[in-house]
């Protein structure tokens, strides 16, 4: 049975013999010490956005031009040789993860890391991880909004991490219902490769390592690639003394995903997974499974981890609902649910939302089909379905419909 989301911590060893956990900070994948942080988050703080290591204040994070170069001093160097300085974060950031502490989850689909593998070793850090994958199949879904999509493999330690980002939607800064890839590093600031726009189907190549390493200081290059096309976009920082002690071989993380057809349609798979040591000899690091379980968030969307020492597989599932998606009104259509995943047989309650911001009342009736009748001034309504397994597990898919003007078929 793998570890649940919130036993994680013991996992990754942040807290075992290695940092003494206080009541201030935050556990969790980015186990970093803020003055901010919060049980849960239902909605981005204004002026904050959604990056691939937690909010923070837009004025803290700072796209790297290419071919440029940003110290830890917070020095870039340009392609050019012209230099400027950023500017230190004067606000603090919120972890992404839910306070472990109060233990506070909220539905239906939470923010933070909702699935991954973990690995960790101390006195011997990771100076390289490199992975291999193709871009998913786009949400059904996915709806306007501060809302994004991320996965990754990654290096990190206590307060930084370093990762190649394959990102769906937007995150306040770049983005949209498209995927891009960047290259990112967060600490007490957050920087990042120009965003190069990917496509689903196309080959990806994430090669995170360091180099140029004297005396503890290494400079490091984390770079994503998209094969298919031949564009890069790399991120070089200088003057890194960091150790690197936990890797991830693979991780979803959300921002205020609203269903589970706003994930995509398909799980993300990396492979060709190889770690490397301090001494950049090839690990075989013993990996870890860790994804929100049924107890913990509702609805469930079919989380699940599968990993061998080189592969993981970051699996979720949504029924699908067959029927029209525009009525007329007066109108009176039969909607069907099915789904493919889970233990077989399934149970279905359905619900619906005026998008208006009306509801249309809880979960009801039991059974495979639903029956909508159009009526006039409805504009859109948001047809939902929770497809229960055998098991108890489940997860919920949605359609939405659009009222229109007459001659519209309920096919």
């Amino acid at each position: 049975m793998t570890a649940s989301y919130f036993q994680h911590v013991a996992v990754l060893g942040i807290c075992v013999g290695v940092i003494a956990c206080t009541s201030d900070q935050i556990a969790g994948p980015l186990a970093r010490k803020a003055s901010t942080t919060v049980a849960s988050i239902n909605s981005i703080p204004e002026g904050y956005v959604a990056t691939p290591a937690g909010l923070y204040h837009s004025s803290c994070v700072h796209e790297i031009p290419n071919g440029a170069k940003v110290h830890t001093s917070g020095v870039v160097t340009l392609a050019s040789g012209a230099v400027y300085q950023i500017p230190k974060c004067l606000f603090s950031s919120i972890p992404n993860v839910p306070n472990r502490l109060q233990g506070d989850i909220y539905a239906p689909v939470d923010t933070g890391w909702m699935e991954f593998t973990s690995a960790s070793q101390f006195g011997n850090p990771f100076k390289q991880i490199t992975a291999n994958s193709i871009v998913p199949t786009s949400p059904p879904n996915f709806y306007s909004g501060q809302k994004v999509y991320y996965t990754f493999p990654g290096l990190q330690n206590d307060g930084f991490i370093i990762q190649p980002v394959l990102q769906y939607g937007y995150n306040g800064l770049y983005g949209g219902s498209y995927w891009t890839i960047t290259s990112w590093k967060c600490g007490s600031v957050c920087t990042h490769s120009a965003p190069i726009t990917v496509s689903a189907g196309h080959s990806l190549a994430g090669n995170v390592y360091a180099y140029n390493c004297s005396g503890g200081n290494c400079n490091w290059n984390i770079q994503n690639e998209d094969v298919t096309t031949g564009q890069a976009t790399i991120l070089t920082v200088l003057g890194d003394t960091e150790n690197y002690w936990w890797a991830t071989s693979g991780a979803v993380e959300t921002y205020n995903l609203n269903d589970c057809e706003d994930f995509p349609q398909h799980a993300v798979s990396y492979t060709d997974v190889t770690v490397y040591d301090a001494n950049y000899n090839p690990e075989t690091p013993s990996w870890s499974a860790n994804y929100h379980n049924r107890a913990t968030i509702s609805p469930w969307c079919g989380f699940k981890v599968s990993y061998t020492a080189s592969s993981v597989t970051l699996a979720h599932w949504a029924p699908s609902i067959a029927g029209t998606s525009i009525m007329s009104a007066g109108m009176t259509c039969t909607f069907t649910a099915s789904a493919t995943e889970g233990t077989p047989p399934y149970t279905y309650t359905w619900s619906y939302t005026l998008l208006n911001g009306a509801s249309g009342g809880g979960y009801s009736p039991s059974n495979g089909s639903f029956v909508l009748a159009a009526q006039n001034n409805m504009g859109q309504v948001k047809l939902s379905v929770k497809a229960t397994d055998a098991t108890g597990n489940d997860a919920t898919g949605s359609k939405v419909i659009t009222f229109g003007s007459s001659g519209w078929s309920c096919t």
